[in-house]
């Protein structure tokens, strides 16, 4: 009875150690250190002349590649400043229409069974346009391999002082606050960010959260670094389709503040098919043009990262069976 006893600890101890394991895969990530200061991760012609594929390699992950991209824009390495390590990803835009959007996929197949968890520090530059800088981060997928779907993302707004970009101050009412606000999908399937070969289907819907004050992703102070996370959970297929639902963190790193959820189970724009599953994610970080009369917008990403964890309940149930098949063993 020991022996058996012993065996099934055993099995058990395995299940915990490889639910660990995978809560730790990370199948994208890019922590800037192996790149070379003042490099672009994409090239940044305009209009688009140079070979689309002159780009930098992540540290895990398909290569950058850029998804949209206008006039005077840059999006490089830099050495200036960094939440780890001494480099990060500097995304400036000047004066002009548009915004500058690139990324990296992962080159692993998503498993519909298992959580994904698009992450990263973010800092909002604290120059002398802070109140007015902008940026975000997207998770996609694609049905071919080639042109990305945005299904979720977060946007943060520090339009404070010379009134929203566009549409979302006007619709939304927050041309006079900053705002981080999380994209949210119809179900629809309308709406779609497609960022590729220099195509912006720009129509979108974006919510925003908080308001002035609130102390809810209202207000990031410019030169803090934040923890950005975007939890998405796969529902189970009908019709052979998989909608998806998104939670959304933000952690104040330099305070030392808590996590803090932003807003839970976000409708995703789409829904997952057989053929997303199989060309993986996406995940894309962007900078929108200054607003007013500023001469640009400066946002740093580092460590950005996509990390596949099992899906908590399945797991539970494994535990349970082995914690089952236990209490049997000593019944025996």
């Amino acid at each position: 009875m020991m022996y058996r006893r012993v065996c099934v600890g055993v099995l058990l101890l395995g299940v915990l150690n490889a639910y660990q394991a995978r809560a730790d895969l990370v199948i994208g990530y890019d922590g800037f250190e192996t790149h070379t200061n003042g490099d672009p991760v994409v090239t940044t012609d305009y209009p688009l002349t140079q070979d689309e594929y002159s780009r930098l390699t992540p540290d895990v992950g398909t290569a950058w590649i850029r998804y949209s991209v206008q006039p005077n824009s840059s999006s490089i390495v830099t050495n200036a400043v960094a939440y780890s390590g001494s480099q990060s990803l500097s995304l400036k835009r000047t004066t002009a229409t548009g915004g500058l959007y690139c990324g990296f996929g992962t080159g692993v197949p998503i498993n519909p069974n298992h959580q994904y968890v698009f992450s990263c520090e973010y800092m909002n530059a604290n120059d002398m346009y802070a109140a007015d800088n902008h940026a975000n981060m997207l998770f996609c997928d694609s049905l071919t391999g080639t042109t990305q779907r945005m299904e979720g993302a977060w946007s943060y707004y520090a339009n404070k002082t010379a009134g929203g970009p566009g549409n979302f101050s006007t619709t939304y009412g927050v041309n006079t606050q900053d705002c981080l606000a999380i994209y949210r999908g119809t179900g629809s399937g309308s709406g779609t960010y497609r960022y590729m070969n220099g195509v912006n289907d720009n129509s979108h819907n974006m919510e925003g959260i908080g308001t002035a004050g609130s102390g809810i992703g209202s207000l990031l102070n410019p030169g803090d670094w934040y923890k950005m996370e975007m939890v998405v959970t796969i529902a189970a297929p009908v019709a052979g389709l998989y909608s998806m639902t998104y939670d959304t963190y933000f952690t104040n790193l330099t305070a030392g503040g808590s996590r803090t959820l932003i807003r839970a189970s976000t409708i995703c724009q789409n829904k997952l098919t057989t053929a997303s599953l199989a060309n993986g994610w996406y995940v894309i970080t962007g900078a929108n043009a200054p607003v007013g009369t500023n001469a640009w917008s400066q946002s740093y990403f580092d460590n950005i990262t996509i990390t596949e964890v099992p899906e908590p309940a399945t797991m539970s149930i494994l535990g349970l069976g082995v914690l089952g098949l236990l209490r049997k063993r000593e019944h025996v």
